[in-house]
């Protein structure tokens, strides 16, 4: 039985490993929309298409009612306190692949984090 468990526990540990899905995204706001920011993400896709390229990669972060905005001491903030070019990490609402493809780069952040300079 112990041994079952063990196997049945490595085995989805490793599974987890494996995925391609984002939990999160670093990058720099390239661009403040009403309600959302575009970040660049072209290391995550690079990471998942598991490939170096000169091309660069923006993700359209949508901001809802439910994103909350923080700075890396845990100080909450307000949309209003990321500027342009600041360095941010978003906390996805759910799981991603993100890749090449415009529509795997339209995300919804559950956090926003100010990443100090």
């Amino acid at each position: 039985m112990k041994k079952t468990l063990l196997i049945v526990i490595f085995i989805t540990v490793f599974l987890v490993s494996c995925s391609n899905e984002a939990t999160s995204i670093y990058g720099k706001i390239s661009t403040i929309k009403e309600n959302a920011f575009i970040v660049d993400c072209s290391e995550q896709v690079e990471n998942t298409e598991d490939t170096m390229s000169d091309v660069g990669y923006s993700c359209s972060v949508q901001i809802t009612e439910k994103t909350t905005f923080r700075n890396q001491n845990r100080e909450k903030l307000n949309v209003e306190d990321f500027p342009k070019e600041s360095m941010v990490q978003v906390i996805l609402a759910e799981p991603r692949t993100i890749s090449q493809s415009e529509r795997s780069r339209e995300v919804e952040a559950k956090e926003i984090i100010l990443m100090s300079e």
